[in-house]
């Protein structure tokens, strides 16, 4: 009995239990369906995201084939979408949809600030940037989306344009200006003369015997004449009639003898002759008569005159240890001094000997030579009251002759051979006035010239940035490139044989350049030498490049340009990008701007160039582009150097 009712108690546990665990499974099964079928969905929209990724990813790569085929492709603003034809993509305006996804691509300006930097508004448009965003969207299983975003640049397709060669500059259009050759290709400012500077053997036009035995030493010139003199202790002044055509003809016109000549100096309607007559230091001569109307005499009686300068009413000369003015108010008679100085100070001042000088502005700048400093300035502010000023020690040699520039920037200076040291001395002469007035004080030497065994006797800055020296021994004429002062390096030369002792050069009024120099041959002293381009440079000019067409809109993105920029001078460039007129650019009107688009600013260095896509005037992008250069010179002998320019641009 026992058994049985456990039995029947048991089944009845059993059946509770059951009846649990069904309502437990009731309670749970919807939660487990409901997991079942989101695990379901989720694995499908896993599947969807990952198609859209790749979507997404062949998309981009599309853009960049479509980028890479050219800027035009991805240029203007839209919706578009991809479309693959004849194994090339494409952009199709809309959006585009394949099998459940859809795919935009928006296509939109770029903003940036004055800065350069990315901005969502304000700034300017720069019309070589898109912003390129990317949607692949899906709405199933749930709706979502992958995107991108990426910008795009003209960049991509970067060109250059190079121009540096003779060739290339000469295709442009010259306004006071001039293509030379010395290292491939230049522009300077130009003036004149079909010779070249650096080739004299080239271009001797004339030779002329001088009269007598004597050796000449110096030379000056003004158009149509030359005036130079010897000094073997029975001298002769030579007035020298070179005649206006090419090539020239040189013929004595007039001879004085009895004046052993040092220097001659013509001003106006008179020449003023440096002698070596003590009681006749410096001789006047009208060049009407070719006569001798009046003299200076040195009152100290010590040593003959070797330079003579004059301004004004104010001649000036060198006279053994001393610099002298005297008064030319009136050019007859006997000329009274004024003031003089001695060139050195110290206990030894006797030992200095001036030599040849050049006045310009508040100073008479002295070769010395001998002493210590090879170039002495002199205060001549009021020539009633002359004083020592600034000096330049060298080399410890003879200094010889000097030039300076119109601005009294910089001097020239030559001086005798040296065995250890150079002999040609750029000087910087543009210190402060204290400085230029302390006779103290030791101007700075920027560079200096190696003569390669020649002696100087004279130096002459011509335009184009040559200087000219010449001398005795070793290449007698020596032609320097001056461009960048503080490497002078030589460009050409002429051996005589004979030495030669003083040049000029001089520009005539149909721009025809020359150089004369006076040497030691005993058939030939005189010799006519042509140069290029002139005697002195344009004060100003322009050149402009010749058209660039690069075929349809390019941007153009950077200027470089090399050049040279001696003392005094000034090198700058404006740029213009214009719309092809019925196809063509020689038809373009061009608008020169600098940096700001204006024609009131110039780049002076390399630099970006501005966008500005609004339709007229300036135009960047654009299909033609020229450039243009502005050259001014304060200093009649330098010009700034064109050398070579470099257009970045992405079509």
């Amino acid at each position: 009995m026992i058994k049985i009712g456990s039995s029947q108690h048991s089944c009845g546990h059993t059946l509770i239990e059951l009846l649990v665990a069904l309502a437990v499974l009731g309670m749970l099964l919807p939660t487990l369906l409901a997991s079942l079928s989101f695990s379901s969905q989720n694995h499908t929209q896993q599947q969807s995201r990952q198609r859209a990724q790749a979507i997404l990813i062949q998309t981009q790569e599309a853009m960049r084939s479509i980028r890479a085929a050219g800027w035009a492709n991805v240029s203007s603003p839209g919706v578009f979408h991809p479309i693959l034809e004849a194994g090339e993509w494409r952009l199709e305006s809309g959006v585009g949809e394949d099998q459940g996804f859809t795919t935009t691509i928006t296509l939109s300006a770029v903003r940036r600030s004055d800065q350069g930097e990315i901005i969502d508004t304000g700034g300017w448009v720069d019309p070589s940037t898109m912003k390129v965003d990317i949607v692949v969207s899906w709405l199933l299983p749930q709706e979502a989306s992958v995107t991108s975003t990426s910008y795009f640049t003209r960049y991509l397709d970067n060109q250059q344009l190079v121009e540096t060669s003779e060739a290339h500059f000469l295709a442009g259009t010259l306004t006071a200006t001039a293509v030379t050759n010395t290292n491939g290709g230049e522009v300077i400012l130009g003036a004149g003369g079909q010779g070249d500077w650096c080739k004299p053997n080239q271009f001797i036009l004339d030779e002329l015997d001088l009269p007598g035995s004597g050796a000449a030493r110096d030379v000056e010139a003004i158009e149509g004449k030359a005036f130079t003199g010897t000094n073997a202790g029975s001298g002769t002044y030579a007035e020298i009639s070179i005649s206006n055509e090419l090539p020239p003809v040189a013929n004595i016109e007039a001879l004085m003898t009895g004046y052993d000549t040092n220097d001659v100096y013509i001003d106006g309607s008179y020449a003023y002759v440096a002698t070596q007559d003590v009681s006749r230091d410096v001789i006047i001569i009208d060049l009407s008569n070719n006569q001798e109307v009046g003299y200076f005499n040195d009152p100290d009686w010590i040593g003959s005159a070797q330079g003579v300068y004059v301004r004004g009413n104010v001649g000036y000369v060198t006279i053994g240890p001393r610099l002298h003015t005297f008064d030319l108010s009136q050019k007859t008679g006997s000329r009274s001094q004024l003031d003089s100085v001695q060139l050195e100070g110290g206990f030894f001042w006797f030992l200095a000997q001036g030599y040849r000088l050049q006045v310009v502005g508040d100073y008479a700048y002295v070769a010395v030579n001998i002493g210590s400093a090879e170039l002495r300035l002199i205060n001549i502010a009021n020539p009633s009251d002359i004083r020592r000023a600034a000096r330049a020690d060298v080399n410890g040699e003879q200094g010889k002759e000097v030039f300076v520039n119109e601005t009294g920037t910089r001097a020239y200076l030559a001086t005798s051979a040296s065995s250890s040291k150079r002999e040609l001395f750029v000087i910087n002469t543009g210190v402060s006035t204290s400085n230029k007035n302390n006779s103290s004080y030791y101007l700075p030497v920027l560079s200096s010239y190696e003569a390669n065994g020649m002696s100087p006797r004279g130096i002459k800055v011509v335009p184009g940035n040559r200087a000219i020296l010449v001398g005795e021994g070793g290449e007698e004429y020596q032609v320097l490139d001056t461009s960048n002062e503080l490497n002078i390096v030589r460009c050409g030369g002429y051996n005589t044989d004979t030495g030669i002792f003083g040049v000029a050069a001089v520009l005539e009024s149909d721009e025809d350049a020359y150089s004369y120099i006076v040497t030691a041959s005993p058939s030939a002293e005189f010799k006519i030498i042509q140069g290029g381009p002139g005697a002195s440079v344009a004060a100003e000019g322009w050149f402009e490049s010749n058209i660039l067409d690069t075929g349809h809109d390019s941007g153009f993105n950077y200027l470089d340009f090399d050049f040279q920029l001696p003392d005094v001078t000034v090198l700058e460039m404006q740029v213009s990008g214009a719309d092809a007129v019925s196809g063509n650019c020689d038809l373009a009107t061009f608008t020169y701007v600098g940096p700001d688009k204006t024609s009131n600013t110039f780049f002076t260095g390399p630099a970006a160039l501005p966008f500005d896509n609004d339709g007229f005037g300036y135009e960047n992008p654009a299909r033609c582009f020229r450039y243009r250069v502005h050259m001014t010179s304060g200093d009649g002998s330098n010009s700034p150097v064109l050398e070579q320019v470099e257009l970045n641009y992405s079509p």
